[in-house]
């Protein structure tokens, strides 16, 4: 026989008045139920908070079936246990509390690229690695510096004088073993650098936070139109951020429309401003760009505009 178990994702209360359980509508009011158990009722209900199930005849029998339907209507006692330590547990309760769906499994089934390990990207890296998205491949060709620390989440002190990916990939894999991270130790000169990189991997979107060499942006464009691959764009201007634009393939338009790059310049000298809590900003934003792609679920905020 089916087992029923207790939905944890429903915030349930203990007062004066016996227990609360609490449910949000769409308006985010909540209404509530209270009921007040009996010796028995509060020695099982003990039970199904340690993730005991039951059969829906021993629920009735204890319960009432009055009470059983209700929590069935509203979904406080569900057909399945419900994990609660793992490192999904608090996403799961975030997308079933907001009528999402399966988005954990859509997630792990996908594959982002960050180009750039730098402010943005760690962030961003960090966000995909803790949403459990399947497949992250990190490119840069940097080392870990003194000055990185103000703002690039993951490296500390000690890693001073390692390569980036190296570095990055460890410590996200520390953090979520369950996910693939492809550390890709390149820089990028040319447009078929970037080419041969692009076209290696089938991704569902990319993350572009490098600014330099300055025609990359010409370049990005040229080979998301030619795969048919989606990008969000974030990086710092002076002391400002720019997020977008968001880039999808033959229906709207890429970054280089909107920001007229001195292609046949480089910058040789020039330190950019910038504060931690800023980049926190960005790369939350361009992450939840990422989330919308990836799921499908949202308004994408980005295309055909920079902010």
């Amino acid at each position: 026989m089916e087992r029923y178990y207790l939905n944890f994702f429903v915030p349930i209360l203990k007062g004066d008045r016996g227990y609360e359980f609490i449910q949000s509508n769409i308006l985010g009011t909540n209404t509530e139920k209270t009921l007040e158990f009996n010796k028995q009722q509060e020695e099982i209900f003990k039970q199904m908070i340690d993730g005991q199930g039951f059969e829906l005849q021993e629920f009735k029998g204890i319960f009432g079936e009055e009470n059983i339907t209700e929590w069935l209507k509203n979904r406080f006692l569900i057909p399945v246990a419900i994990e609660q330590k793992g490192i999904y547990s608090r996403n799961q309760a975030f997308y079933w509390r907001s009528n999402m769906g399966n988005v954990q499994q859509v997630l792990g089934k996908s594959t982002v690229m960050v180009l750039g390990c730098g402010g943005i990207g760690t962030h961003v890296s960090w966000n995909m690695a803790v949403l459990g998205v399947k497949n992250i491949i990190i490119v840069d060709f940097d080392k870990v510096e003194e000055s990185n620390l103000n703002r690039q989440i993951l490296y500390d002190i000690q890693d001073i004088g390692e390569y980036k990916v190296d570095v990055l990939k460890k410590k996200l894999q520390h953090i979520n073993p369950l996910v693939q991270v492809t550390a890709l130790n390149r820089k990028i000169n040319s447009l078929e650098d970037l080419e041969a990189i692009i076209k290696q991997y089938d991704t569902d979107c990319i993350v572009k936070t490098l600014d330099t060499p300055f025609v990359f942006t010409k370049w990005l464009d040229a080979v998301c139109h030619k795969y048919n691959r989606k990008y969000i764009a974030g990086i710092m201007m002076n002391t400002h951020g720019a997020i977008g634009t968001t880039y999808i393939p033959h229906q709207s338009l890429g970054y280089s429309y909107f920001v007229n790059m001195p292609v046949n310049k480089e910058k040789v000298s020039g330190i950019m401003p910038s504060l931690g809590f800023i980049m926190y900003q960005l790369g939350t934003l361009v992450s939840e760009e990422v989330f919308k792609i990836l799921t499908n679920k949202g308004k994408l905020k980005y295309v055909n505009k920079i902010k």
